[in-house]
């Protein structure tokens, strides 16, 4: 995996426009620096596309992913492609009909998500709304 300039400023960005939801945002930071793609605080939810998770708090996540439109994992897997699109997602604010759209071309239904998924389902869910938002910028 690798964490390209661009992505980590974007994340770094995104992190501290989060700082108050969560009093370990500079924790993670520093942690992000130094560590960079061995950061305790990053989960590689696809490797495909550069595709990052932190999660801030128990609803609040940060995903981001490289959109270059040329991408080929071969090719530009270990460049800074400087393409990305970085989102904050509170699963607290959204309703259960916005989760239900933006999982619906990946689940037939939030119950059928929380099932398949188990306690994970959070996650899963944001991560769907993320990837439908990521194409289409």
């Amino acid at each position: 995996m690798f964490l390209g300039n661009t992505q980590l400023e974007q994340i770094i960005r995104e992190l501290k426009l989060n700082s108050h939801i969560s009093e370990n945002i500079n924790l993670i930071i520093k942690d992000i620096q130094k560590n960079n793609i061995d950061s305790k605080y990053l989960d590689f939810t696809d490797q495909d596309n550069q595709q990052i998770c932190i999660q801030i708090s128990k609803d609040v996540y940060i995903y981001s992913q490289q959109t270059y439109l040329f991408y080929d994992w071969n090719t530009h897997n270990d460049k800074d492609v400087e393409e990305y699109y970085t989102e904050t997602y509170n699963l607290a604010l959204l309703t259960k009909s916005d989760i239900e759209e933006g999982i619906s071309g990946f689940y037939p239904s939030l119950d059928a998500l929380k099932k398949d998924a188990g306690e994970d389902w959070k996650q899963i869910a944001i991560e769907c709304i993320f990837e439908n938002e990521a194409l289409s910028n």
